[in-house]
């Protein structure tokens, strides 16, 4: 146990240094549950968008922290750089496309369920510039 204190101890810093977006997808998921009955498919996209990306910003900070040592004892001596590099850009690349797949629930939870509206007052009459 003693040798995963210093892990444990970074986990938990780089937990600390998330709190912001981690209360921000705190108040979604809460926010999503209030407004359930008023805009159902909105609060079902962001209720799961905003669950994904607090999930998504404990897992990626762990992988941060625990993989780099496991491939760093198990590269061969002239590959540690290159595998390290290789190791951080897919964690770090993974974080970013997940979270972009989670903006874009988000984006697209603001837009469901709206009906569209219609800039003129008198339905029968055609756009401007058309003559019927």
């Amino acid at each position: 146990m003693a040798d995963n204190q210093p892990q444990l101890s970074e986990f938990l810093w780089s937990l600390s240094l998330r709190i912001p977006i981690l209360l921000v997808t705190l108040i979604g998921i809460v926010w999503a549950l209030v407004s359930w009955k008023k805009a159902p498919s909105g609060a079902l996209l962001t209720l799961g968008a905003c669950t994904v990306l607090l999930l998504f910003n404990c897992i990626f900070p762990a992988l941060l922290v625990y993989v780099p040592p496991i491939v760093r004892a198990n590269a061969p001596p002239g590959d540690i750089g290159p595998r390290m590099a290789w190791t951080f850009r897919s964690i770090i690349g993974s974080w970013s496309l997940c979270t972009a797949v989670c903006v874009l629930a988000l984006i697209v939870a603001v837009f469901a369920g709206r009906s569209v509206v219609r800039s003129d007052t008198e339905p029968d009459r055609p756009p401007p510039g058309r003559d019927n």
